[in-house]
């Protein structure tokens, strides 16, 4: 009979674990012209929020831009490393919604790297196609 309750209650705790995971809202990122190398001739400002849902990795992500220089032709995550940025995730959107909104499911690894401190948001446009606007994503 003891081995049947302990069956149970590890079972219990393994099925309430994962559902009762809330989702990590990270500190809001401020893209700006400067993390660019070089950097572009513009004005533009964005700030970028983002939700991860431990549990499946689901990352969701809100981006209000202001005074790009030209369309927005994609929204990336790129790993900081010691070889440079790399990109890692392109990130949908709907150039014609504001703010421009999202969801992707990360890897483990991408889910672990993200609440580390190793990606940067970068927003390219048809003028600046290597980014005219980046920021780092800093988990608290």
């Amino acid at each position: 009979m003891r081995s049947i309750k302990i069956v149970l209650i590890l079972t219990g705790v393994l099925f309430a674990g994962p559902a009762m995971a809330q989702d990590v809202v990270l500190p809001t990122v401020t893209l700006s012209t400067t993390n660019i190398v070089p950097p572009p001739v513009s004005n533009a400002m964005a700030t970028a929020s983002f939700t991860l849902n431990p549990s499946s990795r689901q990352l969701t992500w809100q981006l209000t831009v202001n005074g790009l220089t030209t369309p927005p032709i994609a929204v990336d995550l790129e790993r900081l490393s010691d070889a440079g940025l790399q990109p890692v995730l392109n990130l949908p959107f709907n150039a014609t919604q504001e703010p421009m909104r999202g969801s992707a499911t990360l890897s483990p690894t991408q889910a672990a790297e993200l609440m580390a401190g190793q990606f940067a948001i970068v927003l390219r446009t048809t003028a600046y196609p290597r980014g005219e606007l980046r920021g780092l994503i800093k988990p608290q």
